[in-house]
C-alpha cells in the first residue's frame, strides 16, 4: 500500500510540475510588470475598502460580526499555510527546486521564502472571495470575486513562485476556512441581542438582498480600474 501511494504522489509531483513549466514558459516583460503588480496586496485596497463599505451599508450593525469573520478567516488560511503546511511538507518552491534549476521563469528570483506548500496567497484570496461570495449571494458578484482570486493565483505561477497543486491545495484550505467563518459569522448575529435578525418580513428579505444592480456595477468597474491601471503601469516599467 505505501508503495502504491508513493507512487501516486511521484506521478502527482510530476505532473504538476510538468503544468507548471507549461504555464510558467509564457511571458513577456509587460506580463512580467503587471503580474508583479497583480500579485501586490497593496494594489487591491481600493477594492478592499470597497467591499467593507457594501458590507457596512447593507449589514449595519451586524457587519461588526461579518467584517471580524472576514479578518478571521484571513488569519486562520495565512497560519495554516504558511505557519503550518509549509514548514511541515517542506516542498520547495519551483525557484528554489533544484531539478528545476535553470528552468523556471522568475522575476522575483530566490529572494522568496524556500517553502511554497500550500500557497497562503491563493488560501486568503479564495478565503476572502468564499466569504464575500456567501455573504452577497449574487453569482454576478462571485464571478466576479472568483475571477479576482484565480488572476492572483495565476500571478504566483507566472512569477515562478508556486506550483498549481500548491495554489489549489491553498484555494482549498481557503475556501474551507471562510466556509466556516461565515457559519460562525450567522450564529453569532442570530445569538446575539444587539444585533439579532429583525423577524419582519423586510428585515428577512434585506438578508438576501445585500448587493443592488448598482452596487455591482461598481463593483465590476473597481475590478476594471484596478486592472486596467496595472497594465498601464505594466506598460509604463517597460
Amino acid at each position: 500500500m505505501g508503495d502504491v501511494w508513493n507512487r501516486l504522489v511521484d506521478w502527482l509531483d510530476g505532473v504538476d510540475k510538468a503544468l507548471f513549466l507549461a504555464l510558467n514558459s509564457h511571458y513577456s516583460d509587460l506580463s512580467d510588470n503587471f503580474m508583479l503588480l497583480v500579485t501586490d496586496k497593496w494594489v487591491w485596497i481600493p477594492f478592499y475598502l470597497l467591499l467593507i463599505y457594501l458590507i457596512v451599508k447593507s449589514a449595519r450593525k451586524e457587519s461588526f460580526w461579518y467584517i471580524m469573520l472576514i479578518l478571521l478567516t484571513i488569519v486562520l488560511a495565512d497560519q495554516f499555510a504558511s505557519g503550518l503546511c509549509k514548514p511541515l511538507f517542506e516542498r520547495f518552491r519551483p525557484v528554489h527546486a533544484p531539478e528545476l534549476e535553470g528552468m523556471v521563469h522568475s522575476v522575483i528570483g530566490k529572494n522568496a521564502d524556500l517553502y511554497g506548500f500550500i500557497s497562503s496567497h491563493a488560501a486568503n484570496c479564495f478565503g476572502l472571495a468564499m466569504f464575500t461570495a456567501l455573504y452577497f449571494r449574487r453569482w454576478q458578484f462571485s464571478l466576479l470575486v472568483f475571477g479576482w482570486a484565480a488572476l492572483n493565483a495565476y500571478s504566483r505561477i507566472s512569477l515562478g513562485m508556486h506550483y498549481p497543486g500548491d495554489l489549489l491545495a491553498g484555494a482549498l484550505a481557503g475556501m474551507l476556512f471562510a466556509w466556516l467563518c461565515y457559519l460562525l459569522a450567522e450564529w453569532c448575529i442570530t445569538h446575539t441581542t444587539f444585533c439579532s435578525y429583525p423577524s419582519s418580513r423586510q428585515g428577512r428579505k434585506r438578508r438576501f438582498n445585500r448587493l443592488s444592480n448598482t452596487d455591482l456595477y461598481v463593483c465590476w468597474g473597481m475590478m476594471a480600474v484596478v486592472v486596467w491601471m496595472c497594465f498601464q503601469s505594466g506598460r509604463i516599467l517597460l
